[in-house]
């Protein structure tokens, strides 16, 4: 009977394979993990991030629609009550959707007037996660997937 020592064993082909995957699907599963945590870190939840016990309302004219994931955003300027222009964001769902609920690129064109509703930030000045986004002409537009 052959004992085989720990040299012979490590100069066996099927070891030498085992070592050399090993570093490749640990740097691998080392990746998925960074991907996956930063998506999660840019993701926020909606209670934590907005105070959803109080209600804002601002009105303005639309700068910039972002449709994007995790969260869409119109930006809109109003003037203060010196006359000065503010730039307000207002959060709303991922893309997918408000596509979903019928939304495109064009549903809000830069010039519109709109007025929104909704939460205020608990950590940025002039963002509110809006709950209800009316046109000038008081066409609602739709926000939730839940009538």
């Amino acid at each position: 009977m052959r004992v085989a020592t720990a040299m012979q064993t490590l100069r066996s082909p099927w070891r030498r394979s085992v070592f050399r995957r090993v570093p490749i699907r640990a740097a691998l599963f080392g990746a998925v993990l960074l991907g996956a945590s930063t998506a999660a870190s840019a993701h926020h939840s909606v209670v934590a991030a907005f105070d959803m016990s109080r209600h804002l309302s601002v009105a303005g004219t639309v700068t910039k629609v972002v449709l994007g994931s995790p969260h869409s955003e119109i930006f809109i300027e109003t003037l203060d009550p010196a006359g000065n222009a503010r730039q307000w964001r207002l959060e709303l769902l991922a893309a997918s959707k408000l596509r979903q609920l019928g939304w495109t690129q064009d549903t809000l064109p830069v010039g519109d007037r709109v007025h929104a509703e909704g939460a205020p930030s608990r950590y940025e000045e002039r963002v509110i996660y809006t709950q209800v986004l009316q046109r000038s002409d008081g066409t609602r537009l739709p926000l939730s997937l839940v009538p």
